[in-house]
């Protein structure tokens, strides 16, 4: 299962660097969007990745598909976020359920496992904070 993972995430980045010449121009987050709350809330080690540029960066520092996601950024139905918590990396992805932040997923590099406790950090920064 990991060699089919790693595969995958390899396709992925074959396909990024023909698409991210394309689409550096182009925005990624919306100028409203609705994860602007989220920014002012989460510490400032963690970093909205906002353009398209630093999107393709995360997935290759990740060794993730994050890149995948920017059509759902550009729609504004999710935010994703970089965290650097000691030495472990996150790839952390925000969505929203009515006024409520969510934490979709949480990974370290090569899609693995959050540590717990940092899923806990992370939870209790958006508990009960709605936009």
């Amino acid at each position: 299962l990991k060699t089919l993972e790693k595969l995958h995430n390899d396709v992925v980045h074959i396909m990024m660097q023909n698409a991210v010449e394309d689409e550096l121009s182009l925005p990624l987050v919306p100028e409203n969007s609705r994860f602007a709350k989220l920014r002012e809330i989460l510490p400032p080690e963690f970093q909205w990745i906002q353009d398209t540029q630093e999107l393709y960066d995360e997935g290759k520092r990740q060794h993730n598909c994050v890149f995948e996601y920017r059509q759902g950024i550009r729609a504004d139905t999710l935010a994703i976020y970089h965290w650097n918590c000691d030495d472990r990396q996150y790839t952390i992805e925000f969505t929203k359920r009515g006024n409520n932040f969510e934490m979709s997923q949480m990974y370290r590099s090569y899609n693995r496992p959050a540590d717990p406790k940092d899923v806990a950090i992370v939870k209790s920064y958006i508990q009960n904070v709605t936009s």
